[in-house]
Formats: structure tokens, sequence, C-alpha cells
């Protein structure tokens, strides 16, 4: 169990310390107030699972939102409120010691999982939906590995297979048509680390250029008669299932393979405990103060499914207006969350131009025309979603106003 304060935890439930999974703090900001005045709840372990039991008279048990009035059997991830005090159960001891990416045990099992070899100069490969940190871990890890190397980042989704050779490796002067001089990213990240971004979106071509640089731990540049060898370290991240890629033909087993180990991140909803911590430390960067929220507002805050996950938390408590009394209420936070669901439909953005435009076209498609809404997605400015918006528009209404009249064919007197 994870508790909202240390403090509450004999006074609240009635739980030997050999059933405690861990209690560690989670704290929303506030005042917790006196916990209560009667045994509240007893958790206890039966053949069935972890089941909590209703006792006080008086205070009323939340799970997951909904009253408590007898007994209810909790599963990984359920969300307690007993009176102003949340806690979050986990069932899973926490063995790890990466304190500073989380102090929930999924992520913490996640990098046990791999063991020591995340830190190895093996290529990695970081599994995880959109904003649950992939470039987070890639920079720890490089940090970790290699503090004294280059972290370079590109972003495979917005490549363009015919320029991917010249990027990645580099070309010689006069090597084609205006060509220059010019280093590519593997020779840029030297001793270093090279994180490649979106590498389940990499059109076959690309792939073929990576596994041929895995392999051989050597690049040539366009133009270039001779290979050098180099020493990075890769780390690839992806918010698609690579598996799921490979029997489908559009991922090559041999890449796949090539990227061991594998990493998968949890998502922010499997990890509940870590969500008003990362809400507090982002508020906290704004310089606002501590972050104030009623008990019922914490609540809210996690059960939010966050599609988005850490990138949605930190883009609402980026631009969260301060209520005037100075705490959220749950309306505060929820209102302000759905404005910017439609993050969670959508992978990480693409950092050319070429892909904004075309993020751009595929969201009008799929029936947005919020201006401001586009901007935050496709990462651009609301002048030019508006311009999008505006051309399609224009284009919408020609093709209505077009009208293709199918052929009908004629017949003769003589029935022929």
């Amino acid at each position: 169990m994870v508790f909202a304060d240390r403090r509450i935890a004999d006074e609240l439930l009635d739980l030997p310390i050999e059933e405690r999974e861990y209690i560690s703090r989670s704290s929303f900001g506030g005042k917790l107030g006196k916990a209560v005045s009667e045994p509240h709840a007893l958790v206890e372990r039966t053949r069935s699972g972890l089941v909590l039991r209703h006792l006080s008279s008086t205070n009323e048990t939340f799970v997951n939102g909904r009253t408590v009035t007898n007994e209810c059997l909790l599963a990984d991830q359920d969300v307690i409120r007993l009176g102003h005090s949340l806690l979050v159960v986990e069932l899973r001891r926490h063995e790890a010691s990466v304190a500073e990416l989380s102090h929930g045990w999924k992520l913490h099992a996640a990098l046990d999982a791999v063991g020591k070899r995340v830190f190895s100069d093996d290529p990695l490969l970081i599994e995880g939906e959109t904003g649950t940190g992939k470039e987070v871990v890639a920079r720890s890890v490089h940090h970790r590995q290699r503090p004294a190397g280059p972290f370079v980042a590109i972003n495979l989704a917005g490549l363009a297979p015919q320029l991917a050779e010249v990027e990645l490796f580099g070309a010689r002067p006069g090597a084609f048509t205006g060509a220059t001089n010019r280093q590519g990213l593997f020779a840029a990240a030297d001793h270093g680390t090279l994180l490649l971004d979106e590498l389940g979106f990499a059109p076959l071509e690309i792939q073929r250029l990576l596994l041929r640089v895995l392999q051989e731990r050597t690049i040539r540049r366009v133009g270039d008669d001779r290979a050098r060898p180099i020493d990075v370290r890769v780390i690839a991240a992806t918010s698609r299932d690579i598996g799921a890629l490979v029997r489908r033909g559009l991922f090559l087993e041999d890449l796949r393979q090539r990227f061991w180990p594998l990493l998968k991140l949890p998502p922010l909803r499997e990890r509940r405990v870590d969500i008003l911590r990362l809400a507090r430390a982002r508020w906290q960067k704004r310089n606002e103060g501590d972050l104030l929220v009623s008990a019922e507002a914490a609540e809210a805050l996690l059960l939010y499914r966050f599609g988005g996950n850490v990138r949605q938390l930190q883009s609402c408590f980026d631009t969260l207006p301060r209520p005037s009394d100075g705490i959220f209420t749950s309306r505060d936070l929820l209102s302000f969350l759905d404005e910017i669901k439609h993050e969670e439909e959508w992978p990480d953005r693409p950092s050319s131009d070429r892909a904004h435009h075309e993020v751009l076209r595929e969201l009008i498609a799929h029936g947005i025309r919020d201006p401001h809404v586009l901007s935050r997605i496709a990462r651009v400015d609301v002048r030019t979603a508006r311009k999008y918006l505006a051309e399609n528009s224009q284009i919408e209404a020609t093709r209505r106003s077009t009208t293709i009249k199918s052929p009908v064919p004629s017949t003769r007197k003589d029935g022929v």
C-alpha cells in the first residue's frame, strides 16, 4: 500500500507490517487534519486476494470513487480515499534502486527485468505509449553510462527515406549535385549516445541502413570509399508494438533481434503512485509554490486515464491557471485535462516541417477543427493551424461543388 501520509498508516488501517508491500509518501499538498476518531477500515489478505472492509459508522470509505458500505476486493492500482487521506494499492514489493525515475514498483520492475544490460553497449529498445518518458529514460541511461559523450536524438517518423543516408551518415563534397561536407548523426554521437526516436515508424529502407550499422559498427559517408569505425550506444524508442509490426511485415526481424534488451515502460495509469509527485514537481517548477488540491481533486487526478501519460499531465500543469482561493477542485483539474485529451490519440510528433504539415492534415481529416488544439498536438503556432483549416475548408468546398457524372451506356433502337 502507498499512503498519502506516512503517519496515518497505523491510525487508518489495521494492517500487519508483514502484509504491507511497502509504504511511502505521496502527498497531494494541503492540511490533512486529524486522520480519524475511530477505526476506519480493515485490510486483510484472503484466499480471494486483498480485501478492504469498511468499519466506521461516521466516516465514509471510497474505492475508485465509489462508496464501500461493507467490503471490497482490491486490485492493483486501486485508489482508496478515507476522509482526507488517499492510498494507492500496489500488489508487488518495491525492490529496485533507481529512485530518481519513479517511486512506484512498476517502472523499477521494468528496469530490473533487463538488469545491468541497460547500461551495457548493446543497442537498447524502449517501448511505451506516447508520453511515458522514453526519452527521459534514454537520457538517464546516457548520463549514467556515457556522461562525457554527446547525446544526439532524431525522430525517424519525420525522416524521408531519400534523405536518410545523408542525415544519418553524412556526405562528402561533390557526392551528388549540391553536396557539401556534412557530418552525419552517427558521427556526431561518437563516444556518446544516439537516440532513434519512433523507430516503429521508420520505413524498411531506413531499417536496412540501421541494420548494416549495428552489424558492422562502421559507417560510410555518401560518396566515400572507406568505412570508419564508430563507438556509439544506440537507443531506440517507439510507441508501437515492434513484435506486431514484424508479424505484419512492416519491421525487419533481424533488426528487432539486434535491439536487446527490450525495456517496456508502463503507462502512467499503471503507476498511479507517481501521478501526484509528478504533478507537484511540475507545478513547483513554475515557481507557484506548493500544489494544493482537495482530497476529491487528488482522487480524481489519480483515477484519470492519462492516455497522453506524463506528457499530458505536464501539459496540464504547465498552463493550468491558479484558482482564486489557491486550492484546486476536481472540476478545475478534469475540465483542463479534457481540453488536451486529443493528445492521447497521437504519437510523439516528428520534428521536420514536412511532418508537421502531415500531422495537421491527419488531425483535420479526423474532425479536429479547433486551431488551439491543432497547434498543441502538431506543435505549430496557431496561425499556421488556422491557415491549414482555411485551406482544408476551401478544398472541401471545391469538392462539394464538383459533380462527377457516371457514364450511362447508350442503347440502340434495335436493343443491341
